[in-house]
């Protein structure tokens, strides 16, 4: 009996001293935790070998799961560089948690790295307890700002739980998300309300665009919304068609082939092999967004016309006059667009799943025409399919119709990222969600149209100096910061309330940083950034760098990931791509130095090399106390200057016997520059 009491201890204390199996310390090579302590990135050794079925007991080893929470498997697949990834859901007691999720990565069936947020939910609430839907949309008093017919309708809406980290109750909630217009501060917004008292825990933002203007409903438009709840709307039907391509003289691009449907009535702006439809909108946003949040995807479209030639040959002649040109750049925009992300990543459509997109030409936003935007159906309802883009007529003197490819190529990249990881639209995970799009907008426009400015976003419809809206390769020139926290960031801080006022939070400023890191990495620069800090970044290649992006942005980016996870994203994947010393990964870490997401030490050891080619020459390298010059001209007469990361000149003096005491020195990286009256030479050394 004792034996077997002995025993039974015995084992009870090996299960509570050797269960930590999988994050030992020699297993890992990165680690990282949020405030709380919950594992955010871990990054395995190539020895750890734990084999892709271990996911769940990885996961529930990391996280500490329990009865009450859980991940369930959102998506399994095999990237086009081979790597897996498998994308799980958080659930406490059968709810998803908002803005929550974890995914693990593979490489040949071994498990290289996993990340995510989780959230320890905490509710006592039962969920008996919580009011009807319907009950709680009355409480949020959001009605003012629906037309009467609509008082008494519950829109579409889903039951979550809200942690403490997203709730400005600062507690974990039962919470219905509704979508929610208000016409006084010129929003369309997801609105998280208290499932028991209807008070506002959370919004976001789910039009994506630039600026917004208000608009007053004319009595024609009142009396189309109160006829969708009063009769089901007839979707269009189109007559047998013939697939067929046409020519069309577009607004900014020359004449370009696109494929159009032969009808009755004509040929039309409908592209079935890339699920497209180009319609003639003459209206406003917000009517888009009432007959959502009432009524279904097909009742939207029929508020739009076809546009319809009857010979296939879509002449300036014929649509320039008005603006509808614009929809034939945009037609074919969208065609190179899709056929991108198929060609280089085997991609069905923005979403993976060939879901329908109509793209509205002559949008207004909330009155004002100078825009564009997308809107995924998902962000409604997850069970329905598809997506809208809205062009916008531009503003007389300032800018022509936003149909350029770059702009296309922009919206549609929020459809991708909304797909894949829903990055939401507010402070640091909102800066990335602009910048991913604009990243793909370039991309896009290098490869398919590489003689227009591939760099700069809107070169083609802007009407003012500098001719264009943002800039990658020099984000500054319209007000962004090119550096982490620097010049020109805005404050996207936790103390930051996302609003149309601040951007929410600054997302179309913010996004320069990563845009400039982007340019860096495909093109390779120098210089020195608002944090004194000089940096020379040896170019990748835009394929190459767009690889990157794509593996991370579709594989690892979360709900709420800020520059920094996306710093160790890149670095982690890029070790996958392209070997862990490859010159790839030094130039990914160059680039996060650049912008100042990494800084301190980190970077010393990746500072500039020679900053221009020379034939000086130092050793030892690192220095400790002598530093040995070795130079072309030696003249006897040579000065010399010293200057930290910073810029700063930190020594000087005359060159005497080839040989600088640098013993003094912090440890650091520095670039001496030596002049000895015959040419100016520059080259780096470590000091350790």
């Amino acid at each position: 009996m004792k034996k077997q009491l002995f025993l039974a201890a015995f084992l009870a204390l090996g299960t509570l001293g050797f269960s930590q199996t999988y994050l030992k310390s020699d297993q890992l090579k990165v680690k990282k935790v949020d405030q709380n302590g919950i594992l955010t990135f871990a990054a395995f050794q190539n020895n750890a070998n734990i084999a892709l079925s271990e996911s769940k007991a990885l996961l529930k080893e990391a996280l500490q799961l329990n009865q009450q929470h859980e991940l369930v498997e959102m998506r399994s697949e095999t990237d086009v560089f081979g790597t897996q990834h498998i994308r799980y859901k958080q659930l406490y007691n059968g709810i998803e948690v908002a803005y929550h999720s974890y995914a693990v990565h593979a490489k040949n069936g071994v498990i290289t790295s996993i990340n995510g947020n989780y959230a320890p939910i905490e509710i006592n609430t039962q969920l008996a307890a919580l009011k009807s839907p319907a009950a709680i949309f009355k409480m949020g008093n959001f009605h003012a700002d629906l037309p009467a017919e609509f008082q008494d309708i519950t829109p579409k809406h889903k039951l979550v739980v809200l942690p403490k980290a997203n709730s400005l109750s600062h507690e974990d909630r039962y919470a219905y998300a509704f979508p929610v217009i208000s016409m006084s501060d010129k929003t369309f917004e997801k609105v998280y309300l208290d499932a028991i008292t209807g008070e506002t825990l959370h919004k976001e933002s789910l039009l994506m665009h630039h600026q917004n203007k208000t608009v007053v409903f004319t009595e024609e438009q009142m009396a189309y919304v109160e006829s969708i709840q009063q009769q089901q709307l007839k979707q269009k039907q189109f007559s047998p068609f013939i697939f067929t391509q046409g020519n069309a003289e577009t607004r900014y691009s020359g004449t370009r082939a696109i494929d159009t449907q032969d009808t009755a009535e004509g040929f039309t702006l409908q592209d079935t092999s890339r699920h497209l439809s180009t319609l003639n909108f003459q209206n406003d946003y917000l009517m888009v967004v009432i007959t959502l949040m009432f009524g279904e995807p097909e009742d939207v479209i029929a508020l739009a016309e076809e546009y319809i030639d009857q010979d296939n040959q879509w002449t300036a002649e014929e649509y320039a006059a008005t603006k509808d040109d614009g929809a034939l750049e945009a037609h074919w925009a969208f065609s190179e667009v899709y056929d991108f992300f198929k060609e280089q990543y085997d991609r069905d459509g923005f979403d993976n799943e060939d879901s329908p997109v109509a793209s509205f030409i002559h949008t207004t936003f909330f009155g004002s025409a100078a825009n564009a935007a997308w809107l995924s159906l998902s962000d409604l309802d997850e069970d329905l399919k598809g997506g809208f883009m809205f062009i916008g007529d531009g503003h007389p003197g300032q800018m022509d119709i936003l149909a350029s490819l770059d702009v296309i190529g922009h919206e549609y990249s929020h459809g991708v990222t909304n797909a894949a990881s829903g990055l939401v639209y507010e402070r640091e995970s909102g800066a990335l969600n602009e910048g991913f799009a604009d990243i793909w907008s370039s991309t896009i426009e290098a490869k398919k149209a590489p003689e227009k400015q591939r760099w700069m976003l809107g070169e083609d419809f802007m009407l003012t100096q500098p001719a264009g809206m943002r800039s990658l390769e020099n984000p500054k020139l319209f007000g962004q910061p090119d550096t982490y926290m620097g010049i020109r960031w805005a404050d996207a801080s936790d103390d930051c309330i996302p609003s149309s006022g601040n951007d929410n939070c600054g997302v179309h400023t913010n996004s320069g940083v990563l845009n400039y890191w982007y340019y860096l990495l495909s093109e390779g620069g120098s210089g020195t950034n608002d944090n004194g800090y000089a940096y020379e970044v040896p170019g990748i290649t835009i394929e190459k760098a767009a690889d990157l992006v794509y593996a991370v942005q579709l594989n690892y980016v979360q709900y709420q990931s800020k520059f920094a996870d996306v710093r160790d994203y890149t670095i982690q994947e890029a070790q996958q791509m392209f070997g862990e010393n490859s010159p790839e990964v030094t130039s990914v870490e160059k680039a996060w130095c650049a912008v100042g997401v990494t800084t301190g030490e980190a970077c010393e050891f990746l500072a500039v090399q020679d900053v221009n080619t020379t034939t000086l020459q130092v050793f030892p390298n690192p220095a400790t106390d002598i530093l040995n010059v070795v130079a072309a001209h030696k003249n006897g007469h040579s000065t010399y200057q010293i200057t930290n990361a910073a810029g700063q000149i930190v020594m000087k003096g005359n060159l005497v016997d080839q040989k600088i005491n640098v013993s003094l020195l912090a440890k650091g990286v520095y670039v001496l520059t030596l002049i000895d009256g015959q040419q100016t030479q520059n080259t780096k050394f470590v000091k350790k």
